[in-house]
């Protein structure tokens, strides 16, 4: 065993010296530069741009302290900094490692998010390291610090070389049971020598949903139709001539960081125009009467009872629509159960795992709640879910649905069909349908596997398919009665219905024949 480990020692400091570099000149005097460490396997796993010496990259950054009493390095720094409490999330949990309390570090060009032992705030000197932390859910809480790669150490059991660039794969080597390889890259930033950032062209995009809105002439016959998206980065929606491929913005009065971006829907058709989800139970109304025509946006809020503190037990976990018929919204909380849930959870994906109640309510003309009913959750399955197309409202368990009155009590069940079933699916709603997502995967005799995503538009009531259609994890769907769905999965496409089950499906509008 320690030949394995000596051999294989010796055959990775060999390749380590094999791409070394003589190391850099140090930064002019007065240049602000921070050493940042790096996890090879992110860049491995495509997390992190390769870069090469010179380049200038963005990188969100973790802070975490040492003592006084810690082993010193060139990787430690004390940095002087504002910091800021992180108010999305909270504070004091302990996750086994003592109570943390999410903080956001601002100092001289650079930012970092700090997973504070004790609640800090204002100025503050703090001693520690700083690793690339990589932003996987896309949430922007804090801004990435900009700089130039100045210098690149690779770091790996016991050895360190300079290189030009962390382009994988990375040093390694074994011999019997032994096993030797880089871990880490410590990259210098130079934060004065960075080039500038260039302004990136605006565009509009799919992924914070879509809406095709139908504009009517005084003859009562639809005239035009408007595509309208929201922008990637800027809060400005795009309207899009659907006919000709034209395309005008509409800036919107509120702060990027209002817009729902993450929600599923947070675009939804509305009498001509679109409706826009904003935090803090708001949303945007925006209409119009056709491309080309002047637009109106207006703020509306929901009622006060769907914006109660959620520390005071009272805000909805999820709320939807009612039908029109009964008005109002139906909405849905989770609480605690007593009750033992078994160790194994299903291997299904049914929707996020919960254990508990869920208790149902209505919200009246006034805006006031109701809370009336609770529905046990037995296990650790997916729980049921609140749903509603535009005539039903239901709960979603473990692939059957309970229809509920306007009392929500229950007055039948239905079950999705075995042949749509899967493993993987998503379930939401489009106007009348259940929209659901399955990926079917199958394994030839030769070993060949295939996988196979569909789109499934079934009436809640028959449990009937109405629709089917190929589609990707990104694709979007609209239905406009029972005879229109509009599909956005790259291109634009309009599928409508003349007979029983008889659909053609036309692509209207294609990425790349846009014309801003």
């Amino acid at each position: 065993m320690a030949d394995d480990e000596a051999t294989a020692a010796a055959e990775l400091r060999v390749e380590m010296q094999r791409i070394a570099v003589p190391p850099p000149e140090p930064a002019p005097a007065g240049h602000r530069t921070l050493p940042v460490e790096i996890a090879t396997w992110m860049i491995e796993d495509d997390w992190f741009p390769v870069p090469d010496l010179g380049d200038t990259i963005e990188l969100p950054l973790h802070f975490s302290e040492v003592s006084e009493s810690s082993e010193v390095s060139e990787d430690v720094v004390t940095l002087d900094a504002w910091a800021d409490e992180d108010g999305s999330r909270p504070g004091g949990v302990d996750r086994g490692a003592g109570p943390r309390w999410p903080t956001f570090l601002r100092g001289d060009g650079w930012t970092a998010e700090w997973s504070a032992p004790r609640p800090v705030a204002g100025h503050i000197r703090v001693t520690g390291s700083l690793r690339y932390e990589p932003d996987i859910f896309g949430t922007g809480r804090f801004p990435p610090t900009r700089g130039a790669v100045r210098r690149i150490r690779l770091c790996g059991d016991g050895e360190e070389v300079d290189v030009s660039n962390l382009r994988p794969p990375f040093p390694a080597s074994g011999s019997g049971h032994a096993y030797r390889r880089v871990w880490r890259a410590h990259v210098i930033l130079d934060l004065d020598d960075a080039t500038a950032p260039q302004p990136r062209e605006s565009e509009s995009g799919w992924e914070h949903g879509f809406a095709v809105s139908t504009a009517t002439g005084e003859d009562g016959r639809e005239s035009a139709l408007s595509l309208w998206r929201l922008d990637d980065e800027l809060p400005v929606l795009w309207r899009t001539d659907v006919a000709s491929g034209a395309s005008d913005s509409v800036p919107l009065p509120v702060k990027i960081g209002d817009i729902q971006i993450h929600l599923p829907g947070v675009l939804t058709a509305h009498n001509g125009g679109c409706q826009i989800s904003l935090t803090g139970g708001r949303r945007l109304l925006v209409t119009g009467d056709g491309p080309g025509s002047e637009v109106q946006v207006d703020e509306i809020a929901d009622p006060p009872a769907l914006q109660e503190d959620p520390e005071g037990g009272k805000r909805p976990h999820e709320v939807v629509v009612a039908p029109e018929a009964w008005g109002g919204w139906v909405v849905g909380r989770y609480g605690q159960t007593q009750a033992r849930q078994p160790e194994t959870p299903i291997s299904a994906y049914t929707g996020p795992v919960r254990t508990g109640v869920l208790e149902l309510g209505r919200v009246s003309a006034q805006g006031d709640i109701t809370w009336m009913r609770q529905h046990e959750i037995s296990g650790p399955s997916g729980c049921p879910g609140v749903l509603a197309t535009d005539d039903v409202v239901m709960t979603w368990k473990n692939n059957a649905l309970q229809y509920l009155d306007p009392n929500l009590q229950v007055t039948g069940e239905g079950h999705l069909p075995d042949d749509i079933c899967s493993e993987n699916m998503e379930f939401a709603t489009a106007g009348p349908w259940l929209a659901v997502q399955s990926l079917h995967v199958a394994t030839s005799q030769a070993g060949e596997v295939t996988t196979d995503r569909r789109l499934y538009l079934l009436d809640p009531l028959t449990m009937e398919v109405e629709f089917s259609a190929p589609c990707t994890w990104q694709v979007q769907v609209q239905a406009d009665g029972r005879d229109t769905v509009w599909l956005a999965d790259g291109d634009l496409q309009r599928a409508t219905r003349a007979g029983d089950n008889d659909w053609t499906t036309r692509t209207l509008w294609r990425e790349q024949e846009s014309t801003e």
